[in-house]
């Protein structure tokens, strides 16, 4: 669900619930992998999958205090060769509460060292 007052996707209570984006990636590139999110402490520790071009990675999301405190944490690394994509973000299963509330991913070209 959009929650306006913050600009994210929040009641991620099923293992159903499943956010998609569509990308078009124009350089082959190692690109590291963000979240901007909150999780309140008391449901904190659900599992997501981030997938891209093949490529899935998973990880606990931890709590930032609660649902209005944000914060950015890295997930890991994707290579991707131009062309077009679909992003989904999931639960791994069944969250225990909520997963988190989603305000946005972003995907940054590394060049030398992270």
């Amino acid at each position: 669900m959009f929650e306006p007052a913050f600009r994210n996707l929040g009641y991620w209570g099923s293992s159903d619930d499943h956010a998609v984006w569509s990308l078009e990636i124009v350089e082959q590139a190692t690109y590291r992998v963000t979240l901007d999110f909150a999780c309140h402490d008391g449901t904190a520790g659900n599992v997501f999958v981030l997938s891209v071009g093949g490529q899935q990675l998973e990880g606990r999301v931890p709590g930032t205090g609660t649902w209005e405190t944000y914060q950015q944490v890295d997930v890991g690394d994707v290579t991707l060769p131009p062309g077009r994509y679909e992003l989904v973000l999931r639960p791994a299963a069944a969250p225990a509460g909520y997963l988190m509330d989603l305000r946005g991913i972003r995907l940054r070209p590394l060049r030398g060292k992270p």
